[in-house]
């Protein structure tokens, strides 16, 4: 499959994604941009399950997926709501998800609430780091981790 195939970019108003799939199944890196909607969510989550066959785990579960934050605004109260509702059907379906926030991200403190609503306090499969190279080393880790049981 060609490289551009395995490289997802969709934008709406006022908001991006690139979900690029080119070290699936290792891991799949989740760039987003702009104000966090439900539009946008719902359009990120059609694109997960459409490449689903190329990210999937011998497990069945959709390989680790790395989410740069760093571009990204924190959503309004309204879609924080709604963000759980949207993504409740595929969390079970996901095998680890590493959020990136830089600690001096302009609206750090709502996006962490963002990330604390979606249950990363308290999901063993869902984390925060702080750089992308810390992110790749979670992902190195849990597949270590994964290939030992």
């Amino acid at each position: 499959m060609s490289e551009s195939k395995r490289i997802s970019e969709v934008e709406g108003n006022g908001w991006s994604f690139t979900y690029n799939m080119c070290h699936a199944p290792d891991y799949v890196l989740l760039t987003t941009h702009g104000q966090t909607t439900i539009e946008r969510i719902k359009r990120l989550l059609e694109v997960i399950v459409a490449n689903r066959p190329l990210t999937r785990l011998s497990t069945g579960h959709i390989c680790p997926i790395i989410v740069d934050l760093n571009e990204d605004t924190a959503p309004s109260a309204a879609v924080l709501r709604g963000t759980y509702d949207a993504i409740d059907r595929i969390i079970p379906q996901l095998s680890y998800v590493v959020f990136v926030l830089v600690p001096d991200h302009p609206d750090g403190t709502r996006m962490q609430m963002w990330l604390e609503a979606l249950g990363v306090s308290v999901a063993p499969n869902l984390i925060v780091v702080s750089s992308l190279a810390h992110a790749l080393e979670k992902v190195r880790v849990y597949h270590r981790w994964r290939s030992s049981h």
